[in-house]
């Protein structure tokens, strides 16, 4: 299955306002590349110092760059029914339908799946994925790099989710497909790869889809029939224990 990973530099975050300036593609799958694509692009205004000093385009290249609507054509080609990967797809496709382009397959946000697969990072942007995972991504703010490094962190985060237990994956399957949400679809494809085979949930570890919890760990908690008072004192000491100040980023008493 081949992904699109995009990107977009504009002269701001305002779709209705602000123009693209440069976008870049990479089509690929879980073997590589396939092909690439990029153009920088006239915004038919200056550029403003604080986006040229963040991205490093020269201004003077985008008066002798194409407008977007010459180029619509190719990109929409490019992209063509394929699922659309990046951090905060949804950013970028405003922008293309606002400039004409209409993206009509899924859209995968690496912020969301890293959420899922890895909900202990304190910060979740494409950067802090990225270290995290042990990805390069020196270049920042433009756009071939910002795709490239999306592509990067988008396969490893699917390798960890194809790792998943088969049982798990049949039941996240079982539940997205009632849904409207895109990442189904990536479900739907990597559960495939692994159909459930007769036994899986009797595997040890599993029971019905989930981990199964280690020996000698405590009972779930069942939950309140309703609220359970608190007093103050009790709060205010549970507050600084040390329990609290390692729990809570940039605890202040």
């Amino acid at each position: 299955m081949p992904y699109v990973s995009i990107d977009l530099e504009t002269t701001g975050l305002d779709p209705d306002r602000d123009q693209i300036i440069e976008v870049a593609a990479v089509r690929f799958d879980t073997g590589g590349v396939i092909e690439r694509y990029q153009s920088l692009v006239n915004p038919d205004r200056p550029l403003e110092y604080r986006i040229a000093l963040l991205t490093g385009i020269d201004p003077a290249e985008l008066e002798h760059a194409p407008h977007f609507s010459t180029i619509a054509r190719e990109v929409e080609q490019f992209i063509a029914l394929d699922p659309i990967v990046g951090q905060n797809p949804t950013f970028d496709t405003t922008f293309l339908a606002r400039a004409g382009l209409q993206v009509f397959g899924p859209t995968y946000d690496t912020f969301e799946i890293a959420g899922l697969l890895l909900p202990q990072l304190p910060e979740r942007s494409l950067g802090a994925i990225a270290e995290h995972l042990g990805i390069e991504f020196p270049t920042r703010h433009r756009a071939m790099a910002d795709a490239e490094a999306a592509r990067l962190v988008f396969l490893a985060l699917r390798e960890r989710l194809a790792a998943s237990p088969t049982d798990l994956l049949a039941e996240a399957n079982r539940i997205a497909a009632a849904t409207e949400w895109p990442l189904r679809h990536l479900l739907r494809e990597i559960a495939a790869e692994r159909p459930r085979q007769p036994g899986d949930s009797e595997r040890p570890g599993i029971v019905h889809g989930f981990v199964k919890a280690p020996a000698g760990a405590p009972d779930p908690l069942e939950p309140s029939t309703g609220p359970v008072p608190v007093p103050p004192k009790q709060a205010v000491e549970l507050l600084r224990s040390p329990a609290a100040r390692e729990a809570l980023t940039g605890f202040e008493e």
